[in-house]
């Protein structure tokens, strides 16, 4: 006989709350961490390009290109584990969680130790190959390589049972220790910098980052549910034959979508001066950061989506996107369109003048990665369904149309060929993704454009107008000039918003019903 499924489990000793109050909770936490992290970002980049110069800054986007693909030894075990342990946990069995998180344990080492037996190896060879530096250098990159992949290995085998926090839905952990980690990221990059330690002292700090990271993790993951541990004994092929057929959509996905992002800058470290790597990477972490802003709300969308499925709430389910997509596009877009309005003034106050590249890249990588977006609650309520296989298309089909265009252009256009196949791929990925995402949603077009999209878009091109018609790109010409345009955009957007009539009766219901207690006590605020 199955048991009751609580709301919350005796360990997390929470009182009982809405899948909406999760998902709005969850996503708050989400935006402070960003608005916490965002100003940290704005101020490390140039710090760190003007410290280490264009050569070092460009090594050091590579280095941090490889590492992120190694990351495709997750196997997508990771995300399945999520919707698994929100599901098991769902239905109060805490017993089945801590199984098949040993089992990944297992699973996790053996690939961590056959992927480092090929690899190893092959480092001088990628570094001579995708590093266009002076031959004295390939050792000292060969090490660092080595050295930051050893450490990510070391944070793998354990990401098994980190995929708690997410199951259970507590982002509040996860930001709270990304925030205390960002922290100490800038501290100890402008000391080593300021101390002369340069490229060298960036990497080791790096790795040590992540070694450390295993023990607070863990801490935290045994303070919501202790009853799960590390017993690697527990391994059962069963439960890894499960988690592996789910995976193997999520890696496909996450081999595509991860190809996508590192696919332009291993293009320019084979193609082109190592230099360029340096001034793409700059645009891609700031649309990267401008990304955040709606994936604070569609992260939690997937064990959001388990949830509400092991209870069968099809409806809910189908409202879940629905509210899914209209929110993270309500947050999301202004953020997309003050960066194509104003990347040349921004651009030359952040880094300088001169960086026309940047601000071409900055403007397409904009565009294209709103259109990513508008896939993200889609890919991530069927992946709580159990259907991963949609976002591995999205994924798969924009690698396949960024690499077509970038290999068969980038002899002609050069540097153009890398932004511009960014672009095609993300933008047709999206426009087949919608039509077969919504049969399965059981969605129509028109109603996910009445109920979700044309409310920011329309605000997005008002406030658009109207500060190109106060000509604030003409007088945004110093850093803090430019940093204004920022409060003025979002203005002219609230506005917007409330012409149009936002937000409704449905909208403040729906925030009401939803928001934090503490919210909830302030002055007139209804709940």
């Amino acid at each position: 006989m199955q048991p009751e499924a609580p709301e919350e489990s005796p360990a997390t000793a929470q009182a009982p709350v809405s899948t909406g109050s999760r998902v709005v909770r969850n996503s708050l936490w989400n935006t402070l961490n960003f608005a916490i992290t965002l100003p940290i970002g704005l101020y490390l980049t140039p710090f760190v390009f003007g410290s280490l110069g264009d050569a070092d800054y460009g090594v050091w986007a590579m280095i941090g290109t490889f590492t992120s693909l190694t990351s495709l030894a997750n196997l997508g075990i990771s995300t399945a584990l999520t919707h698994f342990v929100a599901a098991h946990h769902a239905r109060g069995e805490t017993d089945i969680i801590d199984r098949k998180v040993n089992t990944a344990f297992v699973v996790y080492c053996i690939v961590a130790a056959l992927v480092s037996a090929v690899l190893m190896p092959l480092m001088p060879w990628l570094a001579r190959t995708f590093f266009q530096v002076p031959p004295a250098r390939i050792p000292q990159i060969v090490l660092y390589l080595r050295a930051s992949t050893l450490a990510f290995f070391a944070v793998l085998v354990f990401t098994g049972h980190f995929s708690i926090f997410q199951g259970l839905q507590r982002f509040d952990l996860l930001n709270i220790n990304a925030i205390a980690w960002s922290l100490v990221s800038l501290g100890g990059t402008v000391w080593l910098l300021g101390a002369g330690y340069g490229l060298e002292g960036l990497v080791w700090f790096s790795a040590a980052q992540m070694l450390v990271s295993i023990a607070i993790c863990w801490l935290l993951m045994k303070s919501i549910l202790p009853a799960v541990g590390l017993r690697p004994w527990r391994f059962c092929a069963a439960d890894a034959a499960e988690i592996l057929r789910y995976s193997v959509h999520v890696f496909l996905g996450s081999l595509s979508g991860l190809m996508m992002a590192q696919l332009d800058r291993l293009l320019i470290g084979y193609f082109l001066e190592i230099r360029y790597a340096g001034y793409y990477q700059v645009p891609s972490d700031l649309v990267t950061k401008a990304r955040a802003i709606p994936s604070n709300l569609i992260g939690p969308l997937m064990a959001a989506a388990s949830h509400l499925a092991a209870k069968e709430e099809t409806e809910k389910v189908r409202q879940l996107y629905l509210r899914g997509l209209r929110y993270a596009l309500i947050l999301g877009l202004p953020g997309f369109l003050w960066l194509v309005q104003f990347a040349a003034p921004f651009v030359t106050a952040w880094i300088g003048p001169g960086k026309a590249e940047m601000v071409m890249t900055l403007q397409v990588l904009a565009l294209a990665h709103l259109a990513n977006v508008l896939t993200g609650p889609g890919t991530q309520v069927l992946a709580g369904l159990g259907a991963p296989q949609y976002g591995m298309w999205v994924g798969m089909g924009a690698l396949a149309l960024n690499l077509i265009v970038t290999v068969a252009t980038v002899r002609e256009l050069g540097y153009l060929a890398v932004v511009l196949g960014v672009a095609a791929g993300y933008g047709l990925a999206a426009l087949c993704f919608f039509p077969v995402a919504h049969r399965r949603l059981s969605v129509t077009s028109l109603e996910v454009l009445s109920s979700a999209v044309w409310l920011p878009a329309a605000a997005g091109a008002l406030a658009s107008c109207v500060m190109y018609v106060a000509g604030a790109s003409a007088w945004a010409t110093s850093f803090a000039k430019v940093l204004l345009t920022i409060p003025a955009y979002s203005a002219a957007y609230g506005a917007s918003l409330l012409l149009l009539g936002f937000p409704g009766e449905q909208d403040r219901q729906l925030v009401e019903r939803h928001l934090p207690a503490w919210v909830g006590r302030l002055p007139g605020v209804r709940r």
